[in-house]
């Protein structure tokens, strides 16, 4: 098993797993058992692009369907079909002999991504018949960290982030504290 926490929230990865971080979120708290097995990948939004090339995913799709949580849980068809691509994602990174080593790590990399893609963009439209519906601390916490996501490099006082959010950072750090164990400061 695994547990680690993005944005300071706890999950715990199951069979089928993964998760898809985007810049800025935080990874912390990785614990893994010793007989835990899975793959990172770590990609520039550059490199994806070229690789993926003109076939553009429902990129804005996908954003729009995403939930509280960061993490998908793939059918294990879908899921055994994108080890297959990190395996081979990996086997070709070392052809370092290879006279187009850099397009087929592109090519592979592009098999993962556009997996990926397919397996959320499947996953969210079977979702959507289930309404799932923030508590509206939920929905503090999630505004709380687009904005921290969007302005950090230039705003750092807590009660900047709590004057937009239309309340007050006393409580916008109690809430913080409740929903992540963290202070808004934090």
């Amino acid at each position: 098993n695994c547990t680690l926490h993005v944005n300071y929230i706890p999950y715990t990865l199951q069979p089928n797993m993964f998760i898809v971080l985007k810049e800025n979120q935080v990874l912390s708290k990785i614990e893994m058992s010793e007989d835990f097995t899975g793959y990172h990948l770590i990609v520039k939004k550059d490199l994806v692009r070229v690789s993926v090339g003109q076939r553009t995913p429902p990129i804005k799709e996908v954003l729009e369907l995403e939930s509280i949580q960061p993490v998908t849980i793939a059918p294990e068809d879908d899921f055994d079909r994108l080890k297959g691509f990190m395996r081979r994602l990996i086997n070709t990174i070392y052809l370092d002999n290879h006279f187009y080593q850099r397009e087929l790590v592109q090519n592979a990399l592009a098999n993962v991504v556009l997996e990926l893609w397919n397996i959320t963009v499947s996953v969210s439209r079977e979702d959507l018949g289930e309404t799932q519906t923030l508590s509206l601390h939920e929905e503090l916490i999630l505004r709380f960290f687009g904005l921290v996501n969007r302005e950090c490099k230039e705003k750092r006082d807590v009660s900047y982030y709590a004057t937009q959010l239309c309340v007050t950072p006393v409580y916008l750090t109690r809430i913080t504290r409740q929903m992540t164990g963290k202070t808004a400061t934090k």
